[in-house]
């Protein structure tokens, strides 16, 4: 999943008194929080402070799908 290129360190942020939960299922909102509450309120906050480098080698890929498909459709 996406989230396993960001740095364990932002991983283990809680929001309040909760942590985070990378499961689909099984989330208890009592103490826990999931995906998209942490890239809103973990990430987007954080982004300056986040080392992506992680994610590069997905960025890259991507980027080459984008000039492989434009070179085809041209």
């Amino acid at each position: 999943m996406i989230e396993d290129f960001i740095p364990t360190k932002w991983k283990k942020k809680k929001l309040g008194n909760k942590t985070l939960n990378l499961n689909n299922t099984g989330l208890d909102t009592s103490k826990e929080y999931g995906k998209a509450l942490f890239a809103e309120h973990v990430v987007k906050k954080n982004k300056t402070e986040i080392d992506f480098i992680e994610l590069q080698p997905i960025l890259d890929r991507i980027a080459k799908v984008i000039e492989d498909y434009e070179k085809k459709t041209s």
